[in-house]
């Protein structure tokens, strides 16, 4: 009966193929029969002829194949389609479905890379619904990842509310996780709501870097007479670093920073306090450069 199917099969292919050109043969150096659509349209009523019902499945399915029959190397190249055919699923898997979260999360990463923002987005939030209700107690990385590339996609595409959502989810969730864990949400937050309303919100997103700043062990004085203080200390600092600078043959020949982690995620969260002090004329932002320059010497 096999053999029967298999007969019948390649002669409705090859019907296809030779008499109506609805598909087009390709040779492969295996020897294998493949094919391929004549055109995009007739693959669109192919799958229109598929009852609804069974579409989501069918595309799933497909989805599936391609995953199984490609090469490692060549995945990269399809996954957007890989992606878009497995988020049809509809099942209840737990194992298919934290499957196809990371697919949708290798889609993001990728999408991130070509700077295709809003498809980025898309593909996190499509991976987060594959989740389960215990997701960030039963698959803490993969939801890790992906809130992390939802969270910076929206905040890229102006989607603030939904992103301050995600974002203080994100740290309320992760509260009792090492301060590095917390940081891209932290700057996403900051960043985020300082360029969307910085008249109107702008003191409120810079406390929230400060208070990263904290957890970092980067303490700043917040009234005016301990701020001219620090800053009178820091024209000091600024002048020894000067010197420093003026003694060794130069910049080339400094000794690479290093030291804990904290440290270093501290120079990433300053830099970037930099700007927004900045724009909103905070005067503690003498005080965030020499603190950025003192800890990267």
């Amino acid at each position: 009966v096999d053999e029967d199917l298999q007969q019948e099969l390649d002669d409705r292919l090859r019907d296809l193929v030779e008499h109506q050109g609805f598909l087009n043969e390709i040779s492969t150096d295996g020897g294998e029969k493949r094919f391929t659509w004549a055109h995009d349209k007739i693959h669109e009523a192919a799958l229109m002829l598929t009852p609804e019902a069974e579409r989501g499945h069918f595309q799933c399915r497909v989805g599936e194949t391609i995953v199984e029959h490609l090469k490692h190397d060549e995945f990269d190249s399809v996954i957007f389609v890989v992606a878009r055919l497995v988020s049809q699923y509809q099942g209840n898997d737990q194992t298919k479905m934290i499957r196809y979260a990371d697919l949708q999360l290798q889609a993001s990463q990728r999408a991130t890379r070509l700077a295709a923002f809003e498809n980025a987005k898309g593909f996190a939030s499509r991976g987060l619904s594959f989740l389960p209700h215990n997701k960030w107690e039963s698959c803490t990385q993969l939801c890790r990842d992906l809130y992390t590339n939802l969270m910076q996609a929206e905040r890229i595409c102006g989607d603030i509310p939904n992103m301050e959502r995600h974002c203080r989810e994100f740290l309320e969730m992760q509260k009792n996780e090492p301060i590095w864990i917390r940081l891209g949400a932290y700057h996403n937050l900051f960043s985020g709501i300082f360029y969307a309303d910085p008249k109107g919100r702008g003191s409120e997103a810079i406390e929230i870097g400060f208070t990263a700043l904290r957890e970092l062990g980067c303490v700043f004085p917040t009234s005016k007479a301990n701020i001219l203080l620090q800053t009178l200390k820091c024209i000091l600092v600024l002048k020894r670093i000067r010197k420093t600078l003026a003694e060794s043959a130069g910049l080339l020949e400094l000794p690479t920073m290093e030291g804990p982690r904290n440290k270093l995620e501290a120079t990433k969260l300053l830099y970037a306090m930099i700007d927004v002090l900045y724009l909103a004329k905070d005067a503690r932002m003498p005080l965030v450069i020499v603190r950025f320059i003192e800890i990267t010497m």
